[in-house]
């Protein structure tokens, strides 16, 4: 039996779920901890009431520092461009670390993953 695990877009759930819907967010980060999921990993997106608003699936992978983040991957995730992106990344990821913006090394290793939507639920 496959497990499918449940799981919110960071501090904008309902946001990013909504991009995601739209067809205008079809790839994510997060800060890299070692650890890759497999390939073709589905995922329930829930919103902010835990609410399940569609199921993805992942089809790539890159582990990437943070500084090497280009305006077409961060529109991929949503954002109008680089800048913006940097902008969310820098305090998300800083708040992830429990560091200050300005101790926030750029060289952080991330993990960029693109999916594509499966399955709408709302």
């Amino acid at each position: 039996m496959e497990i499918i695990d449940r799981w919110m877009f960071g501090d904008q759930p309902d946001k990013l779920a909504e991009k995601v819907l739209k067809g205008t967010k079809t790839a994510t980060c997060g800060l890299y901890d070692g650890w890759v999921p497999p390939e073709a990993e589905k995922n329930i997106i829930m919103n902010s009431k835990g609410e399940d608003v569609c199921m993805i699936e992942t089809y790539a992978y890159r582990i990437m520092k943070y500084c090497e983040m280009t305006d077409k991957l961060a529109r991929a995730e949503g954002e109008k461009n680089l800048k913006e992106w940097q902008d969310i990344h820098k305090r998300f990821f800083s708040s992830e670390l429990g560091i200050s913006e300005e101790d926030f090394d750029e060289n952080t290793l991330i993990l960029y993953y693109e999916f594509r939507l499966i399955e709408k639920y709302i």
